[in-house]
């Protein structure tokens, strides 16, 4: 009777050995999941101005998504000659690519949706005396989504540099 039950300690501590090497192996790929939307597809340009100002855009969105996939893009006066730009806009496009994709998007804080389809969304916003207009937000890709791309177009104004624009940026897969 104790062989039968040192054999099954013996088992029971070999199973229990198989099972940490499980929960070790999870908890590595739980972590390599939780670090990948950290890392996303970004893109900028940008345009000099007159005095020296340059003009920029960036689009950035999740490279890797589960439920949800953040976005953010910007318009950028950078320089001091003028400061900030009378007025200062972004025009940001997220657009869900691949069979039959769609994607909704959350609340968002700042921004004016412009138009909203099941594969396109549009937004704007304007910031006046300022030196940078931003917006940001989620959208929730259906399963079929392959993947979001996200374009940011730039305007500003000032009478010492006029209207340039748009400089564009376009972060997504080609």
């Amino acid at each position: 009777m104790a062989r039968w039950g040192a054999k099954r300690s013996a088992k029971a501590a070999v199973a229990g050995g198989y099972r940490k090497v499980k929960v070790v192996a999870a908890s590595v790929v739980l972590a390599v999941i939780a670090a990948a939307p950290a890392a996303g597809t970004s893109a900028h340009n940008e345009l000099r101005l007159n005095r020296g100002d340059r003009l920029q855009s960036n689009a950035w969105h999740c490279g890797v998504y589960f439920r949800s996939c953040s976005w953010q893009t910007s318009a950028k006066l950078l320089g001091y000659t003028p400061a900030n730009a009378r007025w200062i806009t972004n025009y940001s496009e997220v657009k869900a690519h691949g069979i039959s994709p769609k994607i909704t998007i959350g609340k968002n804080t700042n921004v004016e949706i412009t138009f909203k389809s099941s594969t396109l969304i549009k937004t704007r916003w304007t910031n006046r005396n300022a030196w940078i207009s931003w917006s940001s937000g989620k959208v929730s890709p259906s399963f079929t989504t392959a993947y979001i791309s996200t374009r940011e177009s730039a305007y500003a104004y000032h009478r010492f540099f006029g209207r340039p624009g748009p400089v564009t940026s376009y972060a997504g897969a080609i």
